[in-house]
């Protein structure tokens, strides 16, 4: 059984993409499970904390680090199992959480022979879209401040790029091709990659199942594979490649493209301002700073006398 991982930022269209190979009937998919980001990172920093204990507590007192990597390979394994078990005849398990992009060395302690697909879609329609889920369904995980969000972009899309130096199971597919009318050509491509067979009707008929609007009225056929069923009102927005437009401010697409100029540039998106040159800094970014510059000497100021009082206390 092999193991495939698709990663990146947040709303870049990784649902979408894994919805277009979970079409293939020897794969098998399931929700995200955040499995390394939510519960195996967690076992892992509590073990490396406790390496070097002097008064050996923790579970070295009890295992060997063999031990332990072979109980989380183990219980990852087993997990991914279930997933198959969902889909019988399964050849291959498609885990999708964006997150895993920043947990592929731990992916791959545990899985040596995983496979990547690094999705990446335009910073601007990615903001856009992570602003919006902030605003309301995803606010719980999602900052609505675009500022923040050109942040993450650059933050997850760096990692993403950082993969191919630790496997050479991994491609890098761009949203943007996918959903051109030749984008059955790149699905075509990644079923071969991942070892499996589909011809051009096959993955021309994919992308009509998977169309934007058959998603957000949540086809019985797709939810059936135990994808869409669960996904809130508003996961699914616009799906176009220009949706950024209408969505952000001059102001905010400047920082945007200063934050984000080098590596949007390297994967090929054309800047529509001067700042994405980084030569100079948007005059909102130089406030912001400022304003988070005179907010922390405040807070230090006011720990300093609440000090001070509990001392003369």
């Amino acid at each position: 059984m092999k193991f495939l991982f698709v990663v990146g930022c947040p709303r870049s269209g990784t649902t979408w993409l894994q919805m277009l190979l979970a079409q293939h009937p020897a794969v098998a998919t399931a929700q995200e499970t955040h499995l390394f980001n939510g519960y195996l990172a967690g076992l892992q920093a509590a073990w490396d904390r406790d390496r070097d204990s002097t008064r050996g507590i923790g579970l070295q007192a009890a295992l060997t680090e063999e031990e332990f990597n072979d109980l989380c390979a183990n219980f990852a394994r087993a997990v991914m199992k279930k997933i198959a078990s969902s889909s019988p005849g399964s050849k291959l398990v498609l885990e999708k959480t964006p997150a895993h992009v920043r947990h592929v060395a731990l992916i791959l302690k545990l899985f040596p022979d995983a496979r990547f697909i690094h999705l990446v879609r335009d910073p601007r329609a990615t903001v856009a879209s992570l602003s919006a889920a902030g605003r309301s369904w995803g606010h719980a995980w999602a900052s609505r401040d675009p500022v923040e969000n050109a942040r993450t972009w650059l933050r997850d899309v760096s990692a993403g790029r950082g993969i191919a130096a630790q496997t050479e199971h991994v491609v890098t597919v761009k949203y943007e091709d996918l959903l051109e009318s030749e984008g059955w050509q790149v699905l075509q491509h990644l079923f071969k990659w991942m070892d499996l067979e589909a011809n051009r009707n096959f993955c021309q008929q994919a992308q009509a199942n998977c169309a934007i609007d058959r998603l957000r009225n949540k086809s019985e056929d797709l939810e059936s594979r135990g994808v869409v069923d669960s996904d809130p009102p508003g996961f699914y927005r616009k799906g176009a490649v220009d949706s950024w437009v209408d969505d952000l401010s001059a102001r905010n697409l400047q920082s945007i493209e200063y934050l984000a100029g080098d590596l949007m540039r390297e994967f090929g998106y054309a800047a529509v301002t001067k700042f994405a040159a980084r030569t100079r800094k948007p005059r909102s970014l130089k406030r912001r700073e400022l304003l988070s510059s005179l907010e922390w000497r405040a807070n230090r100021a006011i720990a300093r006398v609440f000090q001070k009082v509990r001392h003369l206390g």
